[in-house]
């Protein structure tokens, strides 16, 4: 599997949590962004966040894993 693959398939997961966000299923949420967010190299998460918008950016899926751990709280 090609590099271009592999991060298309990350996006892909994204996505994925953003929808599951969307329906209100917070812990599938948290597992894909969970699954999105182990990449440790802060030069991939340079590179990301410099070509793609907000969405793909390690903050922005932080904070919406944020956002669904505090509704399961409620």
């Amino acid at each position: 599997m090609d590099a271009g693959n592999v991060q298309q398939n990350r996006f892909q997961c994204l996505r994925q949590g953003y929808e599951d966000m969307e329906n209100k299923q917070y812990s599938d949420a948290i597992e894909k962004f969970g699954k999105y967010l182990k990449v440790d190299s802060n030069l991939y998460w340079y590179l990301l966040e410099l070509f793609n918008d907000d969405t793909y950016s390690r903050q922005e899926v932080m904070a919406a894993k944020e956002i669904c751990l505090q509704h399961m709280q409620d």
